[in-house]
């Protein structure tokens, strides 16, 4: 059996299984997952969902986690194949799907995937996973996205490429979930986030990020009194990164030194504050908790959204800055309080609000 008759037996397949999960008499949405990475901007949605549609999940690969079970049903299919040095794009179009709703965005083959995979007709709507980047500006792949935040409907107003997208005001589903469950416990922690670090096999390369994370975990255990959680980006320890796994080697036997690999936000619960570099965790931390973020940024950047996480707590450029911060913390609820209030929609009904839109989506209202 060749690699084109194999990806034509998964192309029936699926096909044969969403075909088979379709309701004719309710309304069919697709929560599609082509990474594990962002799923958990989903989780509340589907069941609030459920009472009116008929909800299914597609997932390319099967983790057994609370997505998968969320829907009415779930489906494994596979949005590319490697074959050795070879990567192979499955072409799956099913009639009878009304709407796909996605926080992901893969950008491969001129965007088609992300306009066509898994139905040619379906409307699309985009669940952006930064409450205040205009993620997935430059592909126009989408018919609606709900935007969380006024900085991020900005972006989106100035640097959208398709104008003919929808922008709703929707709020934040991760952030109204995350807030509901937010049980703060002081376990004397700081949670250091770095945010994504794209790192190749180069050596050069993998000792630049491994060694920047390091300092900061040395650094931060030899200037101050509390445990130190270090969690990567989600990508980076779920893909094993080479940089990861050496940090992860040189601190896991460390008693102050958690390496947190959990999907969701439990270090909420325990973390007194975060330092981040430029993440936006930043703020959905900021928001839930209406604790402190710092970010530590020795290098020259001008982010859209730089003035406002600086106040979140203060943006270091130096360890003599840092360490200034973190004497001097405060821990005044009031003033992140009122940065959330004021670019935040809907912050508590966001689940509400993007039902909502998607009833009127689906009823060709919107």
């Amino acid at each position: 059996m060749t690699m084109q008759d194999m990806i034509d037996y998964h192309i029936d397949e699926v096909k044969k299984n969403v075909e088979s999960a379709l309701d004719k008499t309710r309304k069919n949405i697709v929560f599609l997952s082509y990474y594990t990475t962002y799923r958990t901007h989903c989780i509340g949605l589907i069941p609030k969902l459920k009472e009116k549609y008929n909800v299914i999940t597609a997932v390319s690969d099967v983790l057994n986690d609370e997505f998968e079970k969320s829907g009415n049903y779930n489906v494994v299919c596979r949005w590319r194949v490697f074959d050795r040095d070879n990567i192979f794009y499955p072409k799956i179009d099913i009639d009878g799907i009304d709407l796909i709703v996605t926080a992901d965005e893969v950008g491969y083959d001129n965007g088609r995937i992300d306009r066509e995979f898994f139905s040619k007709n379906a409307k699309r709507l985009y669940l952006p996973h930064s409450l205040v980047v205009p993620t997935s500006c430059n592909s126009p792949f989408m018919d609606y996205i709900a935007v969380p935040t006024t900085i991020s409907m900005e972006g989106y107003k100035e640097n959208l490429k398709n104008k003919s997208v929808k922008l709703l005001k929707s709020g934040y589903p991760k952030l109204t979930l995350a807030m509901e469950n937010y049980n703060y416990k002081s376990q004397n922690t700081i949670t250091y986030i770095p945010t994504l670090r794209f790192v190749d096999n180069d050596i050069q390369n993998i000792n630049f990020a491994a060694g920047f994370c390091n300092n900061m975990i040395e650094w931060l255990l030899d200037n101050t009194n509390y445990n130190i959680c270090y969690r990567a980006h989600p990508v980076n320890f779920l893909n094993n990164h080479k940089y990861y796994v050496s940090i992860k080697e040189r601190w896991s036997r460390n008693p102050r030194v958690i390496i947190d690999e959990k999907m969701g936000n439990d270090f909420y619960n325990f973390s007194d504050f975060i330092i981040t570099d430029n993440s936006t965790s930043a703020f959905t931390f900021s928001f839930v908790s209406l604790r402190p973020s710092f970010a530590f940024k020795p290098y020259l950047s001008n982010s859209s959204y730089e003035s406002h996480l600086d106040k979140l707590g203060g943006i270091a450029h130096n360890f003599k800055d840092l360490k200034g911060l973190i004497d001097n913390v405060d821990f005044d609820k009031n003033k992140i309080e009122a940065i959330r209030d004021s670019i935040l929609f809907h912050q508590k009904d966001s689940i509400e609000c993007i039902s909502s839109d998607i009833d009127k989506i689906l009823q060709g209202e919107l």
